[in-house]
């Protein structure tokens, strides 16, 4: 544990993912990259054979953690890195993310942890054609401002059709 104190400030993790934005059918590879960016070695002591985890945040809630339904020997491991040494790990999330912005947490579950954070997004697939009749209807009101409502029909303020364009939203 002293060791893993001393390394601290050298110790260097950064977690990413492959892209910064998904769709949610797509995989989504996240990666942990630790090095040693002194110029002395240093070692690395774990209370168990796990030596890393990922997590996900979406709003401060966990909606995905690497080791959830894994099993760690309860065995001490130390690693050992040579100056400017590194070493990385990767895990695949399968797809099916719903949409929304994410925070990657990539740490080591060494004595002292170190961590990373990234952020990525998953968004919806892009329709090649917008369905009309799923799109919401339109209203002008009073001061011809367009209003949102479920049962009027679309109609574009007549003031502006010169300068717009055929676009369903203004």
């Amino acid at each position: 544990m002293l060791a893993d104190r001393q390394a601290l400030g050298h110790v260097k993790i950064t977690a990413k993912t492959d892209r910064r934005s998904y769709r949610s059918r797509d995989t989504i590879i996240v990666s942990l990259k630790v090095s040693n960016s002194g110029d002395n070695p240093i070692k690395l002591e774990f209370p168990s054979a796990q030596l890393y985890d990922f997590v996900i945040l979406s709003k401060r809630r966990v909606r995905w953690r690497w080791s959830s339904n894994k099993l760690f020997a309860s065995m001490p491991v130390e690693i050992s890195l040579d100056p400017r040494e590194e070493f990385s790990m990767s895990e695949v999330i399968k797809a099916g993310m719903p949409r929304g912005t994410y925070t990657l947490i990539g740490m080591v579950t060494s004595s002292v942890p170190h961590r990373s954070m990234h952020r990525f997004t998953v968004m919806e697939p892009r329709e090649a054609k917008l369905n009309r009749t799923m799109e919401p209807k339109r209203r002008l009101s009073a001061r011809g401002a367009v209003m949102l409502t479920e049962n009027s029909s679309y109609s574009r303020n007549p003031k502006d059709s010169a300068n717009s364009s055929n676009a369903p939203y203004a």
